[in-house]
C-alpha cells in the first residue's frame, strides 16, 4: 500500500469519487468535508499528504493549508480547483503548497503528483536529516578538541606544579606531630604524588590480563571495604562478566587507579544512593570516546552507574583535576589519573546521564587482547529468549526467524504493526511476555519501524527493541535511539552480529542511559 492521503473537499460527489479512484491506485484514504473536519483527523489519525480543494465554503482552502503549515509543517499539502487562476496558482504556492492542480483532473495524473511531491518532500527530509547529522558531528569533533586541548593544559599545569613539590617528599616528616596533622601531611604527600604518577611516561611493555580478576583485586582492597562499611545505607552491586575478558597493558596500574576511584564514588553517592559495576564484552563500530574516536572491533567494558547525576558542564570536564566534584568525593585526581591509565591501555572514556534511573553512567573501554580472547567475543546462546520478529517481507521474517532458533530462542512472528501489537499484549497477558522484538525500519506501510519502537516502548517498558534494515537511514537510526531502540543491526544479519547483541541484552546493568554528552 502507498501512502496515507486525506481528500478535503466539500462536494461529497467529488470527494468520495476521488477516494474510490485513489484507494484503487494503492493509496490509503482519508476524506474531509470542511477545514475543522480536516485538522481533527490529522489530529488523530495524521495523513502523509494533504490534497485540498480551494473552495471549501466557509473556509477556503488557503486558509486550511495556513492551519497545516502552521501545526504540521513536515506534510506536504497539494491544492486542487476548478477556479484555477494565475493569481491562486501562486497564492497557495506562497503559502507553502508543494503544488497546484486545476480541475478536471484525471486520477492517474494525480496519482503521479501525488508520489512526485511524496518523492521530493522525503528526499529534502533525507537531505536536512544528513545535514543536521554532518552539523552535529563537526560540533561533537569541535567539543572533543577543546577537552582534549583543555586537559593538556592542566597536563603541563600539573607536570610543573609536580616538579616543583616532588623534593617536598623527601623533607615530609610526621614523626611528633599531633595524628591529625600526620595525617594531613601523608595527604599532601600522596597528591604529590598522584602528580607525579600522572604526569610521569606511560609504561612499557603492555601485559595481557583479565579484567575480571583486576575489578575483583581493587573491590577487595581495605579501602574500598572500609568505604563499603561507612555506607550501609548505599545499594552497592557488581557484576562480573561469567566469561574472562581479556585485555593487554598494566593490571598493576589500573587496580591502583580502581582503589582510589571506588571509595571516591561510594562516599559522593547521596544516601539512599545507587553505585552499580558491571565488567562485559561489547562490539563497537568506530566508537565515539569523551576525546577521540577509537577502531572498531571488540572491547571489554567496564561500567560505572552512579545516581549521582552530573550537570552537563561537570560532564564535559569530568576528566580535568577537580572538576567532578559531583562524582567523586575527596581525591581531585583520581578522574585525570583514570584518564591517563585509560590512554595507557589505548581504551576509550564513554560519559552519560541517564533519566530512569536518574544517575551518571560511566564506561570504561579496554580493546580485547585478540590473542588471548581468541578473536571476536564468543557468541553467548540465546537460551530461555522470546523473540518476536516483525518484518513484512517473509524471506527476510524467515531468515531472521532461522537465526534465533539457531540461537535457541523461542521465536514468533508478524508482518505488520497491528499484529504485533497484538501478539505483545497475548503474550504479556499469558504472563510469558517478549525479551525482544526485531523490528524492520521499513514496515512497508505509513507506520515505520521507529513508529512501532515507540509504541513498544510505551506499551511494553520490558521489551528490548532492535531495529534492522536493508541501508542505514541515519536521521530515522537517531530518533530510534531516542525513544528507546538499543541497537541496530545492518540486513543481511551474520549469526555472530545477532548473538553479540543478545549477550549485550543479557548482561546489562542497568537500563541504558540517554541523553549522550560525552560519549
Amino acid at each position: 500500500m502507498k501512502a496515507h492521503v486525506m481528500v478535503v473537499d466539500d462536494d461529497e460527489l467529488v470527494r468520495s469519487g476521488m477516494a474510490g479512484s485513489l484507494e484503487e491506485l494503492g493509496w490509503r484514504v482519508s476524506t474531509a468535508a470542511t477545514g475543522e473536519e480536516a485538522m481533527a483527523l490529522m489530529a488523530s489519525d495524521p495523513a502523509d499528504i494533504v490534497l485540498t480543494d480551494l473552495v471549501l465554503g466557509p473556509e477556503d482552502g488557503i486558509a486550511l493549508l495556513r492551519r497545516l503549515r502552521e501545526a504540521y509543517p513536515s506534510t506536504p499539502v497539494l491544492v486542487i480547483t476548478g477556479h484555477g487562476t494565475a493569481a491562486n496558482a501562486i497564492e497557495s504556492l506562497r503559502q507553502g503548497a508543494a503544488d497546484y492542480l486545476q480541475k478536471p483532473v484525471r486520477a492517474e495524473d494525480i496519482d503521479r503528483r501525488l508520489d512526485t511531491v511524496l518523492a521530493a518532500h522525503r528526499l529534502r527530509a533525507r537531505i536536512e536529516s544528513e545535514r543536521e547529522t554532518a552539523r552535529q558531528e563537526a560540533e561533537s569533533r569541535e567539543l572533543r578538541t577543546l577537552r582534549a586541548d583543555r586537559f593538556e593544559s592542566a597536563l603541563r599545569f600539573a607536570k610543573g606544579l609536580a616538579e616543583e613539590l616532588s623534593p617536598l617528599l623527601e623533607c615530609a616528616v610526621t614523626e611528633g606531630l599531633p595524628p591529625e596533622r600526620r595525617a594531613a601531611v601523608e595527604r599532601a604527600a600522596q597528591r604529590i604524588r598522584d602528580l607525579v604518577a600522572l604526569t610521569a611516561d606511560a609504561p612499557a611493555d603492555p601485559k595481557p590480563f583479565n579484567l575480571n580478576d583486576v575489578v575483583a583485586a581493587a573491590l577487595d582492597a581495605p579501602s574500598v571495604h572500609e568505604a563499603r562499611d561507612r555506607r550501609p545505607d548505599l545499594l552497592f552491586e557488581a557484576h562480573l562478566h561469567e566469561e574472562p575478558v581479556p585485555v593487554r597493558g598494566q593490571p598493576a596500574v589500573l587496580r591502583a587507579v580502581l582503589v582510589v576511584l571506588f571509595p571516591s564514588m561510594i562516599r559522593a553517592c547521596p544516601p539512599g544512593g545507587r553505585l552499580t559495576l558491571a565488567t562485559g564484552r561489547e562490539e563497537h563500530k568506530e566508537p565515539w570516546g569523551h576525546f577521540i574516536r577509537g577502531p572498531s572491533g571488540a572491547y571489554g567494558v567496564l561500567r560505572l552507574f552512579t545516581s549521582v547525576r552530573a550537570g552537563a558542564e561537570e560532564i564535559d570536564r569530568m576528566f580535568e583535576p577537580y572538576a567532578a566534584r559531583q562524582i567523586l568525593s575527596g581525591h581531585g585526581l583520581a578522574m585525570p589519573l583514570l584518564l591517563r591509565c585509560i590512554r595507557v591501555h589505548r581504551g576509550l572514556t564513554l560519559v552519560r546521564t541517564s533519566p530512569s534511573p536518574a544517575g551518571t553512567d560511566l564506561r570504561l573501554l579496554f580493546p580485547l587482547d585478540a590473542v588471548t580472547a581468541g578473536g571476536s567475543p564468543r557468541p553467548s546462546s540465546g537460551d530461555g529468549l522470546r523473540i518476536l520478529v516483525v518484518d513484512d517481507t517473509p524471506a527476510h521474517r524467515a531468515d531472521a526467524v532461522a537465526l534465533f532458533k539457531e540461537l535457541g530462542c523461542h521465536v514468533d512472528e508478524a508482518a505488520d504493526s497491528a499484529s504485533a501489537i497484538r501478539r505483545m499484549d497475548e503474550a504479556a497477558d499469558r504472563g510469558q511476555p517478549y525479551n525482544v522484538a526485531l523490528v524492520d525500519l521499513v514496515l512497508g506501510e505509513p507506520t515505520d519501524g521507529v513508529d512501532l519502537a515507540r509504541q513498544i516502548v510505551s506499551s511494553h517498558p520490558g521489551i528490548a527493541v532492535l531495529l534492522c534494515g536493508g541501508f542505514a537511514d541515519l536521521g530515522r537510526i537517531a530518533e530510534g535511539r531516542s525513544v528507546g531502540v538499543l541497537d541496530y543491526l545492518q540486513k543481511p544479519i551474520e549469526k555472530d552480529v545477532l548473538a553479540r547483541a543478545l549477550e549485550q541484552l543479557r548482561h546489562r546493568p542497568a537500563p541504558p542511559a540517554s541523553e549522550a554528552i560525552g560519549g
